[in-house]
């Protein structure tokens, strides 16, 4: 099965120094108060006919239309949670408006089929709850919540995150968000009891009743403060060869089409490593790196392609993720295996 992720959205957006850095020097230039402060409007990515609109609660028209509909979003929440009995925390429909500052509807044929909910109360903008609609427009419903979440991750300048499991965890995974370590998820949930189970997850009491633990995982940032220190953990140690070496693989994916499939691109990728690997003598590497190896193989598994260059390139992988060492980092006393890495500490 072809993996479920893009390469170059991978590199650019979760792995990239380049645009992490990039993504800094905006922020100091954006006037985040304002992004969301009229209400903005535009199609889905993947069907047009669905059209996402955001309305500030803080603002008079918006809060009028909002109350007008607040029913209509309530049930489709409700539904949406209804497996896990309902939206926690959440007593009735005007709280809504009360407790947050920002509201997505995605609507088809004026019908409103999906509803993102946004909290600022913990810094950035937090979707706290999303659901699509059920029946008839449920389809329609969740296309319009992925391409929600879709632009969330790609305007990461708005300081969009959330905390995730399940269904939505699997879509933020999909589509690129960046996965934030447990390890800072106490500088975002600073009041919560976080109880950390691996890398990326932790357990923490949802709703007013102790002894509610639920699994969950944070995609995304929520201050410039974080990002900052996330900016210094990932790229503070690195070696100059792995830092080269990130540049290569962008300029190899960035030559190709968005969503690489083709031969040539998997073997000039596994020969970028071999390059690495037995001349600058690189054997340890990030998970992120490797991760981009593990998908060069499997393109050329996939192809069925029996050419002597793709028996060639294919064994080479496999000798590669054989040979190559994952780096690891050690942070207060705990020590955990890196997606992108820090380098050893």
């Amino acid at each position: 099965m072809q993996p479920n992720y893009n390469i170059k959205y991978m590199i650019e957006i979760k792995d990239s120094k380049k645009v992490l850095q990039e993504l800094l020097a905006s922020i100091e230039d954006a006037v985040r108060e304002g992004l969301l402060s009229e209400q903005v409007e535009y199609p889905s990515d993947s069907d047009p006919s669905i059209v996402i609109r955001e309305y500030n609660v803080k603002n008079d028209d918006d809060a009028a239309f909002l109350r007008e509909h607040i029913r209509e979003i309530y049930i489709i929440l409700q539904q949406s949670y209804a497996s896990i009995g309902g939206v926690k925390g959440l007593s009735k429909a005007e709280d809504l408006i009360a407790r947050n500052d920002v509201i997505k509807l995605c609507f088809y044929n004026g019908v409103i089929v999906a509803v993102g909910i946004y909290s600022g109360r913990q810094g950035g903008h937090k979707l706290s709850f999303c659901g699509a609609i059920q029946g008839q427009y449920h389809k329609q419903g969740s296309v319009g919540l992925q391409s929600m979440l879709r632009h969330d991750i790609a305007h990461y300048e708005e300081y969009n995150w959330i905390e995730a499991s399940g269904a939505i965890a699997h879509y933020c995974e999909k589509y690129g968000a960046y996965h934030l370590q447990s390890i800072y998820a106490s500088q975002v949930l600073p009041k919560a009891k976080l109880i950390i189970k691996d890398e990326y997850y932790y357990e923490r009491n949802i709703g007013p009743k102790e002894g509610n633990l639920v699994v969950k995982t944070i995609y995304g940032f929520n201050s410039e403060a974080l990002l900052r220190k996330v900016y210094e953990d990932v790229f503070g140690e690195l070696s100059d060869d792995i830092k080269h070496m990130y540049d290569r693989l962008r300029g190899i994916v960035e030559s190709c089409c968005d969503c690489p499939k083709d031969i040539d691109f998997a073997c000039n990728m596994i020969s970028l490593f071999e390059e690495y690997y037995y001349d600058a003598d690189v054997k340890e590497m990030p998970e992120a790196l490797v991760s981009h190896l593990r998908y060069a193989v499997n393109l050329l598994v996939q192809s069925g392609d029996t050419s002597q260059r793709v028996i060639f390139s294919l064994r080479s992988g496999r000798i590669l993720l054989s040979g190559i060492s994952v780096l690891r980092v050690v942070r207060g006393g705990m020590e955990y295996p890196v997606e992108y890495v820090t380098g050893r500490q």
